[in-house]
């Protein structure tokens, strides 16, 4: 036979316990299969999958005991299942860590749970700093294609430097920087139940007409914007400032 690059299907039936096997005309083995006669058929059906390369190639047929019979092979282009009707599980948020992120999915068919380097392999991309990154689920043996599952890596927390009273009822607070953040948010609240927001880009800011003879609690988070979207990452520890 001869064939361009790609995978290919080996269907065959045969009367007899069967053996098949794939060479190059210089006599490389490129493949081998075998399966004997089922009882209840009568026959030994299967069909394999194998990769080759373009070029010639010769396909031996033979019985595996001495049996003699008939059978029937043919050599097709692999169609395999499409990964993309596969379900893959829901990704939480992740934190940036300041390394590779990989969570964890898994990946069903027809209720069915695939496995992984069997029926799929995995490619992570922009998968380190905080943004959108992909999880592409690449189809083997018996599937084909790619699925792609997007995930959110938020930013760390940032951490309060600086949270005091300036007089005139004002504070000052200030946080560290969290890598690939697109901006803050301060929250801050004089009875710890409800929260007034504060948004900015800036990593110090003056909280103006704030109540004097009251505690103040201060909290921060970053967060990165994709699209039209903010996505938060976890809060700082709180601190507090009496005004």
């Amino acid at each position: 036979i001869h064939v361009g690059k790609g995978k290919y299907t080996l269907a065959y039936s045969a009367d007899f316990d069967i053996e098949v096997k794939v060479y190059t005309t210089s006599g490389d083995e490129k493949g081998s299969f075998y399966q004997d006669v089922d009882s209840s058929l009568g026959l030994a059906v299967d069909s394999d999958h194998i990769e080759l390369d373009s070029g010639t190639y010769c396909v031996l047929v033979k019985a595996r005991r001495g049996n003699t019979g008939t059978y029937q092979l043919t050599v097709k282009n692999f169609t395999g299942i499409p990964i993309s009707k596969a379900s893959i599980s829901n990704v939480s948020r992740q934190t940036y860590s300041g390394r590779t992120i990989t969570p964890y999915v898994s990946v069903t068919y027809n209720g069915r749970t695939l496995s992984k380097g069997r029926d799929y392999n995995i490619v992570y991309k922009k998968n380190r700093k905080p943004g959108k990154a992909s999880i592409v689920i690449q189809g083997i043996g018996d599937y084909s294609g790619t699925k792609t599952k997007n995930f959110v890596i938020v930013p760390k927390s940032p951490i309060l430097k600086t949270v005091r009273r300036l007089g005139n009822r004002k504070g000052k607070v200030a946080f560290s920087k969290s890598s690939g953040a697109s901006g803050y948010q301060i929250w801050y609240s004089s009875n710890f139940r409800t929260f007034k927001k504060i948004t900015t880009k800036k990593r110090s800011y003056i909280l103006k007409k704030l109540k004097k003879n009251r505690y103040y609690c201060v909290k921060v988070r970053a967060y990165v914007k994709i699209g039209k979207k903010k996505y938060y990452g976890p809060f700082s520890y709180s601190s507090s400032v009496w005004m």
